[in-house]
């Protein structure tokens, strides 16, 4: 996230778009009000104002996220962020790999050896910390 400013709309009569390095929020019979979006930590939007695409775009190439909450809570509350802009294609390469019955046999291979293996470490160093703890302990018991 880039600031601390949580920036709330909730009224259906807003018109939010980008208007620079800031959001510019519109309203009837209101002045103009702007945001800059260096000050921006989180945008939580309740109901259905009007926001440009543009504004969310802008949102996840900055990396602050949005939390979208529905009118007299009638649905589920959505949070957004930049996070699968950048694993998008590395997940439909799996899923295309793992459709394939040859590939989704090799991948559920390395996966269960590379579980094994880790797990295999893991005892592996808990049996080394045993054995210190048992040698510790038993020369403890010599020198008293």
């Amino acid at each position: 996230m880039s600031g601390d400013f949580l920036l709330v709309l909730d009224r259906r009569d807003l018109l939010v778009r980008p208007e620079g390095k800031s959001l510019r929020i519109e309203r009837p019979n209101q002045p103009v009000q702007r945001v800059p979006l260096a000050s921006l930590g989180l945008l939580v939007v309740y109901g259905a104002p009007v926001v440009s695409c543009d504004v969310w775009r802008l949102l996840a190439q900055r990396s602050i996220p949005a939390v979208l909450l529905p009118l007299r809570g009638a649905g589920p509350v959505v949070w957004m962020g930049n996070g699968l802009s950048n694993t998008i294609q590395v997940r439909c390469l799996q899923h295309q790999q793992g459709a394939q019955s040859s590939s989704a046999v090799t991948i559920a291979r390395d996966i269960l050896h590379l579980k094994i293996s880790l797990q295999l470490r893991l005892v592996q160093g808990l049996g080394a910390a045993l054995e210190a703890d048992l040698l510790q302990a038993s020369l403890s018991e010599k020198q008293t």
